[in-house]
């Protein structure tokens, strides 16, 4: 009898127990495999057509005009097989070439260094300037000064051979002066070409001999260059 009543006894406090915890293990039961095939089955039984999946794909959608699909950069078409290109980046080297990646350039001119076109290492192509020298040589002064001087000479020439012209037409002067000075500008003439000749020996180019023939001027300034072309 006693055994009975303690049965009992621990019987209820087991349901008392369950029943008390039973927040925690009903939501467990719910989730369990056996009520989701429950839930399933259910729904086989249940009536589909009164669902419009349909409309509801609709609502989902989006229409895209075609200005729409030109901003976005849309393109549409058939899946297929097609070349795949990829960027890749390959460590490398730069590496002179012998003979013409770097050279020596020098100048016979004589003078100071005023400024400086082109550093070390600087890519420079044929005719770029490389540095500006203020002249100190004496010869190349001198050639310059000669130069000057018969251009000045061939100028009074010509006055001079205008002013006999008329006078050697009319008589009041020999023709035999008017011819001396034909010879002596052929003279200065060729002088001239001789002398720019040896500008272009010592060092300046086409272009500063002319600059310093049109403005009858030493030049107090040359830019170097970049030989070639």
């Amino acid at each position: 009898m006693l055994q009975f009543a303690a049965f009992a006894l621990l019987a209820g406090a087991a349901v008392g127990v369950i029943f008390a915890s039973r927040d925690r293990w009903l939501p467990l039961l719910a989730a369990s495999p056996i009520a989701a095939v429950e839930e399933h089955d259910d729904h086989e039984g249940h009536d589909h057509a009164g669902h419009d999946h349909g409309a509801e794909e609709e609502e989902n959608a989006v229409a895209l005009s075609d200005q729409a699909r030109a901003n976005l950069g849309l393109k549409l078409g058939p899946v297929e097989f097609s070349d795949y290109t990829q960027n890749l980046v390959i460590p490398g080297i730069v590496v002179e070439q012998p003979g013409h990646s770097e050279r020596r350039i020098t100048t016979s001119l004589a003078g100071i260094v005023s400024k400086v076109h082109a550093f070390p290492g600087q890519a420079v192509k044929p005719g770029d300037p490389l540095v500006d020298i203020e002249p100190t040589g004496e010869l190349l002064t001198n050639a310059q000064s000669s130069l000057l001087k018969t251009l000045q000479d061939l100028e009074l020439v010509d006055i001079e051979i205008k002013r006999l012209a008329p006078l050697v037409e009319n008589g009041s002067v020999p023709a035999r002066t008017k011819l001396e000075k034909d010879y002596e500008r052929k003279r200065l003439e060729s002088q001239k070409l001789v002398q720019i000749q040896e500008l272009l020996v010592r060092g300046l180019t086409p272009y500063q001999i002319t600059e310093m023939v049109e403005h009858k001027s030493l030049l107090r300034e040359l830019t170097i260059f970049v030989p070639g072309g």
